[in-house]
């Protein structure tokens, strides 16, 4: 439990730096003045401030979050500062910049998590990545595979294999104490079996379970509720990683556009929250798994929390980053500054549309995966 808090903070806080980190280096670029960046939310532990810049530097109680405060983000205005050098006085502020910098701004910390995302997921295809092998990945000369093995792949919910507690990902030694290294073999095998008994490997664990075809209305056929992959570590070569790369980012990113139609869906239909969408205590819960699970699984594991935070912030939604670029695409077809109360008001409703979210999400991972457990 430890290890699994300490790995949730560590890679949320990374990926959370990272992204301010892209607010805090497009400001200086642009002029802007930082007012302070923090790492961590809540009461200061620690401060430094920079005698060149006057910059803080802060690390807070809370080790979830942070922040780069960039001086008139916010549409503050320093009140001292009106005089007939006011267009001087004020060149460092957020607001006094132009749109397409302020823009850049606000895209920088979306694009940092892309850009981290994109790294993470080339370095584990090149050092190791755990796949589904078919035929495709078999006869690829740019990709080498290690550790085959017939894996459990997935779990149909209320099923007996979910009854007996059984996971994805689990390994198979064999099937009524048959060994098979061909998935269409194993697959035809148990299409002819009413029951059967597996020996599996769950970590350092070896058992044996029994398994018995029950009747599904949904598919109106008996089934076992469990199917499985040959599963193995596939390293890329480097030159061919770079365009598996993308099209992995991209897939990724694909899937998520199907999530979003999908919640909103649910949301409207007054169906609720769908059942494949966590909020922070999911994503904890599956930090353990992954970190037990060893190093190429925690970088698929950081690079897809990472495209999700990227996605998420860029949509056009008040409160987000791509709700303020939003703001500012308005102020330029408008030709002027929109009302600050008005945008002020719309960030803040945004806000709370979305803690009233997450809260309802983690409402269901500990239903989910703490009570139901």
């Amino acid at each position: 439990m430890i290890i699994t808090i300490i790995a949730f903070i560590l890679i949320i806080s990374f990926l959370i730096f990272i992204h301010e980190f892209g607010h805090y280096c497009a400001a200086l670029k642009f002029g802007m003045k930082v007012n302070e960046f923090s790492i961590g939310m809540g009461p200061k532990l620690f401060q430094k401030v920079s005698k060149k810049t006057g910059i803080v530097y802060s690390i807070r109680a809370i080790p979830i979050g942070g922040f780069c405060q960039i001086k008139g983000e916010d549409g503050e205005e320093d009140k001292t500062e009106v005089s007939i050098d006011t267009e001087e006085k004020k060149s460092d502020s957020f607001t006094d910049k132009k749109i397409w910098q302020r823009a850049v701004v606000l895209f920088a910390g979306v694009f940092m998590n892309f850009i981290v995302a994109i790294v993470f997921i080339y370095i584990g295809l090149v050092s190791g990545f755990p796949s589904v092998i078919d035929s495709n990945i078999e006869n690829d000369k740019g990709i080498s595979i290690q550790n085959e093995n017939i894996k459990i792949y997935n779990i149909l919910k209320d099923s007996n294999a979910d009854k007996n507690k059984l996971k994805a990902g689990i390994d198979i030694i064999s099937i009524d104490n048959i060994q098979f290294n061909n998935i269409e073999d194993l697959k035809k095998y148990i299409d002819q079996k009413d029951e059967i008994e597996l020996k599996i490997k769950d970590g350092n664990k070896e058992y044996t379970t029994t398994l018995n075809k029950e009747f599904n209305k949904d598919l109106n056929q008996s089934i076992f509720g469990i199917s499985f992959e040959k599963v193995g570590i596939i390293k890329y070569k480097p030159l061919r990683a770079i365009p598996e790369t993308f099209k992995a980012t991209w897939s990724l990113t694909e899937e998520m556009v199907y999530g979003l139609k999908y919640l909103i869906s649910n949301i409207f239909s007054g169906h609720g929250i769908p059942d494949g969408l966590s909020g922070p205590i999911g994503i904890a819960v599956l930090t353990g798994d992954v970190v037990k699970r060893g190093y190429s699984y925690i970088l698929q594991f950081i690079a897809l929390i990472s495209l999700n935070l990227a996605f998420m912030n860029i949509l056009p939604f008040p409160a987000l980053d791509g709700g303020r670029i939003l703001f500012l695409l308005f102020e330029k077809i408008k030709g002027a500054r929109l009302n600050q109360k008005f945008e002020s008001i719309s960030n803040l409703i945004g806000f709370v549309l979305l803690m009233i979210l997450v809260i309802a999400v983690s409402f269901k991972d500990v239903f989910t995966f703490i009570l139901h457990k």
